[in-house]
């Protein structure tokens, strides 16, 4: 079988988000030993050493456009079996019937569309409404909860989105490495706390540094560092450049290991999204060692607890410091997983399988 993946906004500048999620899925693909040939459609700027993640024969075709033309170009010279669409959709659906699997992590853009970028992005996947209405499109999403949310807003999908959980990377489980002198140490003790996510409205880390600003003496001289892209959350610019607020450090870029570090030497990571569909940072920071996850009171969060997070209003500055930064939480460490869930690559490979059989089957 050939398998075709559109991953034309991946880079490799950045390794979390779709791009995190782009490398598991690899991963899968590999374990999973379903394709003969793998070819990788993207950008011109694509640099991912995708040979770190797979071992199959991988093709890259590099685009300059995201266009009919080109993609018209593409399945008339390539034997496709499966569509994979990690991130949006392509301007035309190939011809034959051949099924179509796009990753849909959640449907923020639809539930807060007045948060959402005005660009480029929403336009490319006006395509979605369109081709849901074709039996042979399928949506993969990454919880329970953002399946649900999906459904309610495309109720003609119920059968045709699938749950996939993401499971913690083999890179983020080893120990820091720093052979690469462009890397070093971020941190000298845990006197600080950690907050990782894309600057966009959705993730409110506005609110977690105003919360981190009113702390308890206890917390004086601890830090915050924010990890994370700049995106088109105005207020949190604005905000950090009138006010310059003191000990909040903001790293745009960190490799794996210095990652790894971070969540292994914080006192807490924080995530005071108002919606996500999973949010890997909460997990991957358990399984290197952080021992307190403070997080939104919002349905996925409940989904994936299983480490005893502490939960506060988004919404609400003087809860997120009551509950985050005050005197009674100095003590506080997270328990032991209470229950299982599926964080392994092995049980997430025989989730996508099944999903495979089920989606080639009906073909």
């Amino acid at each position: 079988m050939n398998l075709l993946i559109e991953a034309f906004y991946i880079s490799s500048e950045y390794i979390t988000g779709i791009e995190r999620h782009f490398t598991l899925q690899l991963q899968i693909l590999e374990k999973i030993n379903k394709f003969n040939k793998i070819t990788i459609i993207t950008n011109d700027g694509f640099s991912l050493p995708v040979e770190n993640y797979i071992s199959k024969m991988v093709e890259i075709i590099k685009i300059k456009n995201n266009s009919r033309h080109a993609w018209e170009k593409i399945y008339q010279e390539n034997k496709i079996d499966l569509l994979y669409c990690t991130f949006t959709l392509p301007p035309i659906f190939p011809k034959g019937g051949t099924p179509v699997v796009y990753v849909l992590h959640d449907p923020g853009r639809y539930i807060y569309p007045e948060l959402m970028e005005e660009k480029k992005l929403d336009s490319n996947n006006i395509f979605f409404e369109e081709y849901i209405k074709k039996n042979n499109f399928h949506v993969i999403t990454v919880s329970n909860s953002s399946k649900i949310d999906i459904v309610k807003y495309f109720p003609c999908l119920a059968r045709r989105v699938h749950v996939v959980y993401n499971f913690v990377s083999n890179s983020l489980l080893r120990e820091p490495n720093y052979s690469n002198p462009h890397e070093q140490t971020l941190c000298q003790n845990s006197n600080y706390f950690l907050t990782i996510g894309r600057f966009i409205p959705t993730k409110n880390t506005l609110n977690v540094v105003k919360a981190f600003e009113k702390r308890s003496s206890n917390f004086k001289n601890f830090k915050l560092i924010i990890v994370g892209r700049k995106g088109w959350y105005s207020q949190l610019d604005n905000y950090l450049e009138d006010f310059s607020p003191q000990n909040v450090v903001i790293l745009n870029k960190v490799q794996d290991s210095q990652l790894v570090e971070l969540y292994r030497n914080c006192y807490g990571i924080i995530s005071a999204s108002l919606y996500e569909g999973f949010c890997m940072p909460l997990v991957e920071s358990f399984y290197c060692g952080c021992t307190r996850i403070f997080c939104s009171d919002i349905n996925v969060f409940h989904e994936i607890n299983y480490f005893d997070f502490i939960f506060f209003d988004p919404s609400d500055v003087d809860d997120m410091v009551s509950k985050i930064f005050s005197k009674k939480i100095n003590n506080y460490k997270s328990n032991v997983p209470k229950h299982n869930f599926v964080l392994t690559i092995e049980e997430s490979c025989v989730q996508f399988n099944n999903i495979l059989k089920k989606i080639i089957a009906d073909e």
